[in-house]
């Protein structure tokens, strides 16, 4: 028995003195715990290998988790939602949705923004970029128009009475222009809304203002029916 007790006490005192060793610069004999180099006597220390394999592990399994949710954000499907089927509790959801352009706002330089407002049949919504992504959806030729079919994904912010989206990642932005349909001008109504058309008339009158210019083309075979362009 006094055997046994004296071979754990030995065994006590051997770990308590490894550990000692590893934290106490043999050099100097001052502490300092994990460093390899002695920031008092400049002495270099050499540690257990268990203890680097911890060290720099750590570091790559640091990296590789990064990397991982990296490598999730960017191809992980992404649910489509309708916009009439949002709600509270989807407030700050990464979702996708997709629909036509109802109304646009084009970016401006001076604020670094870009917006738009979907349709999809079941509702509307608001759709904003903000600076360098803005710019990034410019400078890829995704800046959608009026009429255009957007798929686009980001995140939801949801108020008591407004919701918009806010676009993650430019490459997730797919544009589509419907083709232009040429129609007569006295045929158009509300159900062409945002489609884009050609006509053919005669130019009957031009009004130019301070930023715009508008021009009332005259209907050939129907000289009543007028529009504006």
């Amino acid at each position: 028995m006094e055997k046994e007790i004296d071979n754990q006490h030995h065994e006590e005192r051997s770990g308590e003195e490894e550990r000692e060793d590893q934290i106490l610069c043999p050099s100097c004999g001052k502490w300092v715990g994990p460093l390899e180099i002695c920031p008092y006597c400049q002495a270099s220390l050499h540690k257990r290998f268990s203890i680097r394999i911890f060290k720099y592990g750590s570091l790559v399994m640091a990296f590789l988790g990064v990397f991982l949710l990296w490598y999730i954000s960017r191809h992980m499907e992404i649910p489509l939602v309708r916009i009439g089927e949002i709600s509270p509790t989807m407030n700050f959801a990464y979702v996708k949705v997709k629909g036509k352009v109802v109304n646009v706002k084009p970016f401006s330089k001076e604020i670094n923004k870009l917006s738009f407002t979907l349709d999809d049949g079941t509702g509307s919504l608001y759709v904003v970029a903000y600076r360098s992504e803005a710019e990034r959806i410019v400078k890829m030729g995704k800046e959608p128009h009026l009429g255009d079919n957007v798929v686009v994904a980001g995140n939801l912010r949801i108020r008591e009475n407004f919701s918009s989206l806010i676009i993650g990642l430019a490459e997730r932005m797919e544009v589509s222009s419907p083709p232009v349909e040429r129609v007569r001008i006295g045929e158009i109504g509300r159900n062409d809304l945002s489609k884009k058309v050609c006509v053919t008339g005669v130019i009957k009158n031009i009004k130019v203002y301070s930023a715009i210019k508008i021009i009332t083309i005259q209907d050939v075979r129907n000289p009543l029916q007028t529009i504006d362009v």
